[in-house]
C-alpha cells in the first residue's frame, strides 16, 4: 500500500496504465478483420507528454492554492517553484510542438506509413522523459 502513495505511482504508472488501456480499447473497437495492432497504436509519446503537462499545471495550481491559504509567508522554495512553473510550461509546449514537427516531417515513410524510429520510438522516449521530469519536479 505504501507504493500507491508514492508520486512515482500516481504520476508515472497511472498514465502508463491509462495509455495501455487506450491501446487495448482501440483493439477491441476494431472489427474482426482488422484486429491486429498497428504501428500507430504504439505512437503514444505525445499523449504522455500532454499528460505530463496536465500534471505540471495541476501541481502549479496546488502550489498557488497553498500560498493563497497560508496566513504566514510562504516558504521560499514553494514560491520559487511557482515562479519557475510558467517557464517550464512554455518550454513544455515548445517541446511538444517540436516533437510533433519531427513526427510530421521525419516520422513517415514515403508510403505514408509511420517510421519506427522518428514516428514511434523517439516520441515515446521523449514523452516518458517529460513524465519523469515532472515526477522529479513535483517531488522535490
Amino acid at each position: 500500500m505504501k507504493f500507491l502513495a508514492q508520486p512515482l505511482f500516481l504520476f508515472f504508472f497511472v498514465p502508463l496504465i491509462t495509455v495501455v488501456l487506450t491501446i487495448l480499447l482501440k483493439l477491441v473497437c476494431r472489427n474482426d478483420k482488422n484486429f491486429r495492432p498497428k504501428k500507430e497504436d504504439f505512437a503514444v509519446g505525445l499523449d504522455i507528454a500532454v499528460i505530463a503537462l496536465v500534471f505540471l499545471i495541476k501541481e502549479s495550481a496546488n502550489l498557488a492554492h497553498q500560498i493563497m491559504i497560508q496566513t504566514t509567508p510562504a516558504p521560499t522554495a514553494t514560491v520559487d517553484k511557482l515562479i519557475v512553473a510558467p517557464w517550464i510550461m512554455l518550454a513544455w509546449v515548445i517541446g511538444i510542438l517540436g516533437v510533433a514537427l519531427v513526427v510530421r516531417y521525419r516520422g513517415y515513410k514515403d508510403s505514408g506509413e509511420l517510421n519506427i524510429w522518428c514516428g514511434i520510438v523517439a516520441p515515446d522516449i521523449v514523452g516518458i522523459a517529460f513524465l519523469f521530469y515532472i515526477i522529479h519536479w513535483i517531488s522535490k
